[in-house]
This record gives C-alpha cells, structure tokens and sequence, in this order.
C-alpha cells in the first residue's frame, strides 16, 4: 500500500471515529455544568487570594466585608506595590525601578533577568517616545556595557541571552510608526500589555522577596482544567463538548 493510501486509510478510521464520539451541544454542556456545585467558600477564597496577590487593596478590604473572609495581608507592602505597578504601567520604569531599590535593594541585585527586562522596557519607551539619540546612549551605558560584557557574577550564556534579546529591540529602531504592524516577537515589546506582563512579574518577585507567597491559586485551578479538557477530548472515549480556551472567555466547540 503507498503512502498517500495509508494516508487516506488513516484519515478515514479517524473520521469514522470522530463520528462515533458523543457530542455535547453548547446549552447541553452548560446544562451539565449547572449540576456541579462549588463551595462559595472556595471561590471567595480564590478570589481573595487573587485580590491580595495582584495587589488590589481595597478590593480585598471591600470583599472582606461582603464575605467575612480574612484579608490577610501587610498593607504598608501592599501600598508599595500598587504604587510600583502603577508607575511601570504608566512606563515610568527609572521611577519604579527606585522605588524597588528603596523597598528592598537585594530583589534587583539577585535578579539580574529582571532588571536587564526593566532596563530594556525603559530603553523600549524612549524608543516609543522618538527620543533616538537618548535611547542609542542609553542602550550603551545602561544595556550593553552592564549586561553584554560577562563578569564573574554573569556567566556566558546569560550574556549571550542579554545579547540577542538586546539585537532584537535595537531592531525597533528600523521601523517608524511603532503602531502599525510589526513581525510578532517586536509586537510583544512595543505593545502596552508589556508593561502590565513586567509589573505582573516585578509584582510577584516583591513578594517571593519579601517572604510571602505569589501563587496565584486561580492559576493551579486554570492548569488543572486545560488538562482535564485535554484529557476528556482524547482517547478512545473521547467525546465532542465546548471548551473554555480562556479563563476570563467564553465557552466554544
């Protein structure tokens, strides 16, 4: 038998396989979902775990009030990382990156990846700002010369890493309207939502720093459910039935 008719003979027995999987309508599997019942205890707590660990303060005092769940948090730590997620979402990074230093200088003197991504993000909003001439001196002293060069607390193959990813957001300088299209991997440094991924980042190093837990437990419960729709979705008992593909989206097949 040649290739293509093994092909074909495969791509029919999991055709008649696919036809034979029960298959679960959108208002069928929402009918079926409506059968489970969760603690609201456990949701309240994942919620205010969420709430303390993203650093919404006073979300996390008002839900204490409507649920009686403890808010459990050191607020004047808190206050600080509100304050350094705001300014490193405003692109205030020079700013934010004192007040780190102020809080506790050791997060950014043993993490150096996080302060070679701080200093990149600054370097990427001059850029954004058309500050060319600043943005090429600041590249030099504060990138190139401190990250590239290996040093006997850098080793090789970080240097090498700070190298290329140092090539690659120099390339932003090639394009004139940082608004319109670009290839994928530069979308990703030029768009705001690398703002909000760095002070998500900078947010949990804080608090691994500071002793506390970063764990987001929504985040193990996302992770369990991927698995369980992989698992469901596969094998010989596989069966047809809409998946959520986002954890703040919709149901779809």
């Amino acid at each position: 038998m040649s290739a293509q008719s093994n092909q074909a003979a495969t791509s029919h027995l999991q055709d008649q396989d696919a036809s034979k999987r029960t298959k679960y309508t959108l208002e069928q599997w929402e009918d079926r979902m409506q059968d489970i019942v969760i603690s609201k205890d456990i949701i309240n707590k994942l919620v205010m775990n969420y709430l303390i660990v993203e650093g919404y303060k006073q979300g996390a005092l008002k839900f204490e009030k409507e649920t009686g769940i403890k808010a459990e948090m050191d607020e004047d730590l808190i206050d600080h990382r509100i304050e350094i997620r705001r300014l490193l979402e405003k692109g205030q990074i020079e700013e934010a990156i004192s007040k780190i230093d102020t809080l506790n200088p050791e997060i950014l003197d043993q993490n150096v990846e996080l302060y070679f991504e701080l200093k990149r993000q600054q370097l990427v909003e001059l850029i954004k700002a058309k500050k060319i001439d600043e943005a090429l001196v600041f590249a030099q002293a504060n990138l190139s010369q401190s990250f590239i060069k290996p040093t006997q607390s850098l080793q090789d193959s970080k240097s090498a890493y700070f190298k290329s990813e140092l090539e690659k957001t120099m390339t932003l300088f090639m394009y004139e309207d940082l608004n319109g299209p670009l290839p994928a991997s530069l979308q990703e440094l030029a768009d705001v939502k690398s703002r909000q991924k760095l002070a998500s980042r900078v947010n949990q190093e804080i608090l691994k720093a500071m002793g506390y837990s970063a764990e987001l437990k929504l985040g193990f419960y996302w992770q369990m459910l991927q698995y369980s729709q992989n698992q469901l979705s596969t094998g010989e008992n596989a069966i047809e039935f809409p998946k959520l593909k986002d954890p703040m989206g919709d149901l779809e097949m």
